[in-house]
């Protein structure tokens, strides 16, 4: 990912506002910055990317959810470090143009005598107890429940053929109701940009996805190749970001040829193809994504026990803005007649079906440790 990051300092400390139930954390600097978080039991761990100064800093507070925090400077990167108290609940961050903002927040009793002497008690029955409260239930702050399936192309965007005559959207949309019904089964709620053969514009995918509050965005589609070869087969996963290579700039050209079904004027199109190249801000979610395509790869190649392509990135429309960890997954080589036969099989289809879904469970289960605490 490129972003167009000028001088990022933090000259100054942090501006720290308490209220009964929340506290804001704002640093002042010119954004959107990038940056990775990491919760761990009771600490929160946020890193700064491409920092070029830190105004080291360190301060405990006397508040049911933060009880203090510090900031680091280990070479390009700042380091905040925020002790979470054990009324904070959940967390929100706001990575803006002109200021980096954390809100912790959580329910906090009402300040009589009695409600004090519960709050002092179960502060210090956490303190003293940290053994004891690894065993005890953890508390997550963001739950994977909601997952978007986005079956590639459709109506007049057949996608891609295979010698044998297989189209590409009907393909990806069997697929995605076979993976309906497994995630379903599995207790997820489930939502399809498309349920039949129709045409869907891809910044509509996208608004849908955002619309209906998605955990997990799921593009689904068909690899194509001019040339059979002996690497013209199996699975790749791409998340959003810049292309490394040429297969990869040529993949993301490939799914991003839908856009001239939504704009007559070629000059338009690639006008705004050379806006999305430049407009790579998503850092909230490239961590995120990055691993799911790596658990989904790395489950549905051992499942099927086919050729692993590999993980890969590029910038594909469809990805672009999700508010979520989202992927795009090439299931097979449609103009490969190996690939194609298999595409043809319901059979192998419902177990391709299968692996995507255990993949988003064992993606559910590492976030969710991620991001939970110790109550």
């Amino acid at each position: 990912m490129i972003l167009l990051i000028f001088l990022k300092t933090l000259w100054e400390p942090p501006e720290i506002i308490q209220k009964k139930d929340s506290v804001y954390i704002t640093f002042y600097l010119q954004g959107p910055i990038k940056y990775e978080r990491v919760l761990r039991e009771s600490k929160l761990e946020i890193t700064l990317k491409e920092v070029d100064s830190v105004f080291t800093f360190s301060s405990k507070l006397v508040h049911p959810i933060l009880k203090g925090i510090s900031v680091t400077k280990e070479n390009k990167e700042g380091k905040i470090l925020f002790e979470l108290g054990s009324f904070c609940e959940r967390f929100r961050i706001e990575n803006k143009k002109d200021y980096f903002r954390v809100i912790l927040t959580g329910k906090i009793p009402d300040s009589t005598p009695k409600a004090k002497e519960k709050e002092i008690e179960k502060i210090n029955y956490l303190e003293s107890n940290k053994k004891k409260r690894n065993k005890e239930k953890k508390k997550v702050l963001r739950e994977i429940k909601r997952i978007v399936i986005d079956p590639g192309h459709g109506g007049i965007d057949v996608g891609a053929l295979g010698k044998g005559g297989t189209k590409e959207k009907d393909v990806n949309l069997k697929v995605a109701k076979f993976l309906k019904e497994e995630l379903v089964k599995m207790g997820f709620e489930v939502f399809m940009t498309r349920d039949k053969d129709t045409f869907v514009s891809l910044s509509e995918r996208t608004k849908f996805s955002n619309n209906v509050g998605a955990d997990i965005f799921v593009s689904l589609h068909c690899n194509a190749s001019l040339e059979v070869t002996e690497t013209s087969n199996g699975v790749e996963v791409f998340f959003l970001s810049e292309a490394k290579t040429d297969w990869e700039r040529a993949v993301a050209a490939l799914e991003n040829a839908s856009l001239k079904y939504e704009y007559e004027d070629e000059r338009i199109y690639n006008s705004i193809v050379d806006l999305i190249l430049m407009d790579m801000a998503q850092a909230e979610f490239l961590y995120e994504s990055q691993k799911l395509a790596e658990i989904l790869q790395k489950t549905i190649t051992k499942s099927l026990n086919i050729f692993d392509r590999g993980v890969k990135q590029a910038e594909f429309y469809v990805l672009n803005g999700c508010y979520s960890p989202a992927v795009l997954i090439e299931m097979g080589f449609i103009t490969t007649p190996s690939d194609e036969r298999k595409l043809k099989d319901e059979k192998y289809l419902r177990k391709l079906s299968l692996a995507i879904a255990k993949g988003i469970v064992k993606f559910k289960e590492w976030f969710e440790k991620r991001n939970s605490f110790i109550e």
